[in-house]
């Protein structure tokens, strides 16, 4: 699936940040299971991925910083440098300014479990769309369908291949294209056995003509 599977539980704003832009430049994708968890700066992470596919529990809040000996100053450089840093990669990696808020209004002390639909709204849950749009033409091309209709062949399969997905067997996308092979293979054995029969029957009726 060619994913990063999390299970992530904390750790270094920035350090996340690095990692993330190196997710998406490989285009690699994000999977976090239904059992497993994506706290605090592993938001970064997650919504790195040219496929985000966020199953999990997903708890963020805001920056804490860790060490003592700070004047006011650079505590207040600190954070207006790390919302700045933070607002634009996560609108550069297609997330919502609702997250946004979400982060910078949750105590440091504290953690927001996001709920399914904030997930799924807020850029978290999802594709990047230049390389969804690719992917979709490429996957069409190797179903022999235009993209109309593959798109309408993902609509048709949704049910069995996000189960495939969720159980981090194949990407939905993959698995429609199996599934629209294995409904051909079925058409073209179904069309062989019916012409099968008809010959049959029609050597049948030759025959009852010419032996009476």
């Amino acid at each position: 699936m060619n994913a990063i599977q999390l299970d992530v539980h904390g750790g270094d704003p920035g350090v996340a940040r690095s990692i993330g832009q190196v997710i998406r430049k490989n285009k690699l994708n994000t999977f976090l299971a239904p059992n497993a968890d994506c706290v605090s700066a592993c938001i970064y992470l997650a919504i790195s991925g040219v496929r985000r596919m966020i199953y999990g529990n997903v708890l963020v809040h805001r920056l804490a910083l860790v060490k003592d000996d700070l004047s006011s100053e650079k505590i207040e450089m600190a954070i207006r440098e790390h919302k700045q840093e933070n607002s634009e990669y996560i609108i550069e990696m297609g997330g919502s300014v609702l997250l946004i808020e979400a982060i910078n209004f949750t105590p440091n002390w504290a953690l927001r479990r996001l709920t399914t639909d904030e997930i799924k709204h807020w850029g978290i849950f999802g594709s990047e769309h230049i390389e969804d749009e690719i992917l979709v033409r490429k996957s069409a091309k190797q179903a022999e369908l235009s993209t109309l209709k593959f798109n309408e062949a993902y609509v048709e399969n949704l049910d069995v291949c996000k189960k495939q997905e969720y159980s981090f067997k194949e990407l939905a996308i993959i698995c429609t294209i199996r599934e629209v092979e294995r409904k051909k293979i079925k058409w073209i054995a179904k069309r062989f056995c019916q012409k099968s029969f008809q010959q049959l029957f029609t050597i049948d009726l030759y025959l009852t003509a010419f032996f009476g």
